[in-house]
């Protein structure tokens, strides 16, 4: 899967809660370049007035979106079932090691894809088309959950898990993706996974970005 990367990357704040407003206006400007730099050959781009507020606004709904997604009980119980486990770094990096060098029909990947919790998330995906991708992540940054399945097993030493559990933001907006395979431009929107109001994992989701496109289209036209 070949990806270009244009980086959009937030600067939350460092403690856990729900407020969208601290991100800073610098990132929501960078994810409007983007999306004009993606869009800079189409008649209708030129047209487009990028305002902050509407792409604010767009990613404060789908943050409240998946925000419910985090709290449904399959979803804390898969988490919290796998950390109880306490699987040990080597066994993840064992995990991780054949994950990234077997097919997709491995019956450790095949498992993970048919657990109630991977259900649950292909089902959510088959609802909200504008979804690219969930997937969850343990307390150690390891698979729980996903759909469909991921390039590799650790995601611990990624930003949509480090900004989460290790840097405890509240939200975590990704860099915005273009895989050229299928066409599509998205980008990764991390939350916490609590229980009993605890930080015990992350759920990720892609967001196709024309969904924001189709969002901003929709608005009326703003005088200059």
């Amino acid at each position: 899967m070949a990806i270009t990367t244009l980086t959009t990357k937030a600067t939350e704040s460092s403690a856990y809660g729900n407020s969208f407003s601290r991100y800073t206006n610098a990132m929501v400007s960078l994810i409007c370049v983007a999306i004009s730099i993606v869009l800079l050959s189409s008649a209708e781009a030129a047209q487009i007035k990028w305002d902050q507020e509407t792409v604010r606004t767009v990613l404060s709904q789908e943050i409240q979106r998946i925000e419910t997604i985090a709290k449904h009980p399959i979803v804390v119980n898969a988490v919290s079932v796998q950390n109880q486990k306490h699987l040990s770094q080597t066994i993840i990096q064992q995990r991780d090691k054949v994950w990234v060098n077997s097919g997709d029909n491995t019956p450790f990947k095949q498992a993970m894809l048919s657990s109630p919790a991977s259900q649950y998330l292909a089902n959510i995906a088959t609802q909200n088309p504008s979804f690219t991708e969930l997937l969850l992540i343990d307390e150690q940054g390891a698979n729980v959950a996903v759909y469909p399945l991921t390039s590799d097993y650790w995601q611990g030493d990624e930003m949509k898990w480090q900004s989460i559990f290790i840097e405890k933001r509240s939200s975590y907006v990704g860099s915005m993706e273009y895989d050229q395979s299928s066409g599509l431009n998205s980008i990764q929107i991390s939350l916490p996974i609590q229980e009993n109001g605890k930080p015990i994992g992350v759920i990720v989701v892609g967001v196709k970005l024309s969904h924001i496109l189709a969002r901003q289209l929709r608005q009326p036209a703003q005088a200059d």
